[in-house]
């Protein structure tokens, strides 16, 4: 599905049999989390604890938009759906389709980039579907049960979402550049980031 930044796999963030099909089609470990894609803002008090005010402010500011958040999980949302790390890392999706979806279920989605974990993402439906097939060990006789929502992305939406982690209190990590760029993310909370890339 389409985000606000690159193509992504999506699906109910309740439900664990399809987060570890996705998991198995991109290759990724059972213990590194995913992007928690929301509907609105509010659901920031409803999956994290301990927001930082700057969190806040850069919801309020980038949101819905490149941005995606690590904060600390709650304990409600650690238990809904058997998630694997205390923290969480939310972006409020600006994509109007993902978004219609989004307000459609009411509900948070799971979603990681396209394309085989250490590889670059695909830029269309075509090399996705071939790459799904070269990386995974599905059958090609018995195709996975995906829906394939593809568009054209250009400039900004060819880049990840920019990840800052504010899980640590007191401190501002930045921990991968992307879509939002780093001197507004400064400009915002009045301070400089650290940053690890």
């Amino acid at each position: 599905h389409p985000t606000a930044t690159i193509h992504g796999y999506g699906c109910r963030f309740d439900r664990e049999e399809p987060v570890e099909r996705i998991r198995c089609y991109k290759g990724r470990d059972s213990g590194k989390p995913m992007i928690v894609l929301i509907p609105s803002v509010c659901w920031l008090d409803r999956l994290c604890d301990d927001i930082p005010e700057q969190a806040r402010t850069l919801a309020d500011k980038f949101w819905p938009g490149g941005l995606t958040l690590i904060l600390q999980a709650s304990r409600e949302f650690r238990g809904m759906c058997c998630w694997p790390s205390g923290t969480v890392a939310l972006r409020h999706c600006a994509h109007p389709f993902t978004s219609a979806v989004l307000d459609e279920l009411e509900m948070p989605l799971v979603s990681t980039s396209l394309g085989h974990s250490g590889e670059p993402v695909p830029q269309d439906s075509i090399e996705f579907t071939r790459n799904l097939y070269v990386h995974s060990n599905i059958s090609k006789i018995r195709p996975p049960e995906l829906a394939v929502i593809d568009t054209e992305l250009e400039g900004v939406y060819r880049k990840p979402s920019t990840l800052v982690d504010l899980s640590v209190p007191g401190t501002v990590r930045m921990l991968r550049a992307g879509a939002v760029a780093r001197g507004a993310i400064e400009q915002a909370i009045g301070c400089e980031l650290e940053k690890d890339i």
